[in-house]
C-alpha cells in the first residue's frame, strides 16, 4: 500500500497529478491562520476549506491556527462539513501522531 500526502503553506495549487494521471491524497496538511480574517501569505479558513474541497483529499489536517480558533468547537463545525463534503477534515493539535504505512 503506497501513502500518498501532501503539506501546502501557501495556495499554489489545487491538483495533484502524477505520470499515471490524477491520484487522490490519503492526507493533506494545511496551514490556516484565521477563521474570518484574510493573509497575504497564509491560508484562513475559507480558502482552506475551498483548497480541500477542490484537492478532495481522503482526510485533511487543518494547522497553525491562531487563539481564534476553539478547537473543541470549531472541529465540531469541521465534522458537519466533513459530512457534507464527504471528506474528513480536523484541526490538528500539538502532539498529533499520524500513522503512516510506508
Amino acid at each position: 500500500m503506497r501513502f500518498l500526502g501532501l503539506k501546502i503553506k501557501q495556495l499554489d495549487c489545487f491538483a495533484v497529478i502524477s505520470k499515471k494521471g490524477v491520484w487522490q491524497l490519503d492526507l493533506l496538511i494545511l496551514d490556516t491562520l484565521y477563521k474570518d480574517r484574510s493573509h497575504n501569505v497564509h491560508l484562513c479558513l475559507p480558502q482552506t476549506l475551498e483548497a480541500i474541497k477542490r484537492i478532495h483529499p481522503k482526510q485533511a489536517l487543518l494547522i497553525g491556527m491562531t487563539h481564534e480558533f476553539d478547537h473543541h468547537k470549531d472541529n465540531e463545525l469541521l465534522i458537519e462539513w466533513s459530512k457534507r463534503e464527504g471528506i474528513n477534515v480536523q484541526l490538528a493539535r500539538d502532539g498529533l501522531r499520524v500513522p503512516i504505512d510506508l
